[in-house]
């Protein structure tokens, strides 16, 4: 953060509406639109403006934020790997599932070498163990596709290779998901893959929506999730969905 000639580094986090310091909730904003914001504080009020490159938000009372950037590991591409022999499709689930929550995305690229789809069902409660998440979920596990488990586990890359090995992307999800300020969701009629995308935090929530949205999104089901679960959109991800224009699945 830049505060007129001086310089500090601090943290937050805009999720939805609200925007978080060291775990509080320390002010909202308002979209006004794609590229323009208010943050709204107990003190002061301050316009902010998005950067082309929308890596940053300048606000006119002189502070700069800057979007945090991540290292992507290389995806390789089929033709620069041997291709082994295909595994049982149950095989196949439990060694995504471990490749997600190792974050390895080469060998989860690799599971699906030989053509196999990643629209594979994994079990949810130890994607809630390595989220150090209790959601009191009752009954048999819900449901849950590998590229959901990506979703809640708020890792980009692994949506990506999801999407792009076949995932369903116009699938539903019954089980329990976060919102930012720890409270739980569900939809008992199953909540769209884009809506659980939302719950992403962070730089995160936006790249999985465009990793989501690449796999062609029924048109009804974005203007939906749109118009349904803006309060949940950070400003990066607000200001993408208004300027996206598909392509959406034809129906």
């Amino acid at each position: 953060m830049i505060q007129g000639s001086r310089m500090s580094s601090t943290t937050v986090c805009i999720s939805g509406t609200n925007v978080w310091h060291k775990g509080n909730l320390f002010a909202t904003v308002k979209v006004l639109n794609p590229d323009t914001c208010v943050l709204i504080t107990s003190s002061e009020d301050a316009k902010g403006y998005l950067s082309p490159d929308r890596s940053k938000i300048e606000w006119d009372d002189g502070d700069c934020w800057q979007r945090e950037t991540r290292l992507r590991p290389q995806i390789p591409d089929e033709a620069s790997l041997a291709v082994r022999p295909a595994p049982g499709a149950g095989d196949v689930a439990d060694s995504a599932l471990g490749a997600l929550l190792r974050r390895d995305a080469k060998a989860l690229h690799d599971l699906f070498l030989d053509g196999s789809t990643a629209d594979l069902e994994v079990d949810p409660t130890q994607v809630w163990k390595q989220m150090r998440w209790d959601p009191k979920w009752t009954g048999k596990p819900p449901q849950t596709p590998l590229v959901v488990a990506a979703i809640l586990l708020q890792w980009p890359e692994g949506v990506e290779v999801c999407v792009r090995k076949g995932a369903n992307v116009n699938g539903t999800y019954s089980g329990p998901f976060r919102h930012a300020d720890g409270s739980v969701a569900r939809e008992a009629a199953g909540a769209p893959i884009l809506r659980v995308a939302l719950t992403a935090q962070g730089p995160s929530q936006c790249t999985i929506c465009q990793h989501v949205l690449s796999g062609k999104v029924r048109g009804r089901t974005f203007q939906t999730v749109r118009r349904k679960a803006k309060a949940h959109m950070d400003f990066v991800t607000a200001g993408f969905f208004d300027n996206f224009q598909g392509p959406f699945l034809e129906t």
